[in-house]
């Protein structure tokens, strides 16, 4: 479970050819994987930058002691379905609570520059695999990574793939 972030190093607000863009990008999502959106990006100005909900995702890994694919499902339903804004310090402490995690454990290694540092290394692992979208699926087979996917397929395509590797 590796997190490859999305537009990591992006700093300014997604434009509305940006909008345009990304909404075509989720329709062929859509129609290749049956995966279903929502209302769009977040209203008003929106960074599209995951690397903060990737450290709260990290973070409660770490608070947890596995992967936290019930908290990392609800920040996907929230942003993918609801089109809210998931880069939001608030909404990543409220879901992180809804959890059950302790809200002062959760800041403090959200905001702990080690957690970022963690996570950046992370993104640099799952780059060095040959990832550039996302999701992308990487099997280990004695001792060797490879990508089997990067970015959407559809599952029969997918299981395809994973069988002639193994």
């Amino acid at each position: 479970f590796l997190l490859g972030g999305i537009n990591v190093d992006s700093t300014r607000p997604v434009t509305e050819f940006g909008r345009a863009r990304l909404a075509e990008v989720w329709r062929r999502v859509t129609e290749v994987t049956g995966a279903t959106f929502g209302a769009g990006l977040p209203h008003g100005e929106f960074i599209y930058n995951s690397t903060r909900a990737c450290v709260a995702v990290a973070v409660m890994r770490e608070l947890i002691g596995r992967p936290p694919f019930e908290y990392l499902h609800r920040l996907q339903q929230r942003f993918f379905l609801l089109g809210e804004d998931v880069t939001a310090a608030a909404l990543l402490a409220e879901e992180a609570v809804a959890a059950g995690i302790d809200i002062r454990a959760f800041n403090a290694l959200a905001q702990a520059p080690e957690t970022l540092q963690r996570v950046r290394t992370g993104f640099a692992v799952a780059k060095s695999y040959g990832t550039a979208a996302l999701p992308s699926v990487v099997i280990e087979i004695a001792g060797t990574r490879r990508l089997v996917a990067g970015g959407y397929i559809d599952a029969p395509t997918l299981s395809d793939a994973l069988h002639a590797l193994v």
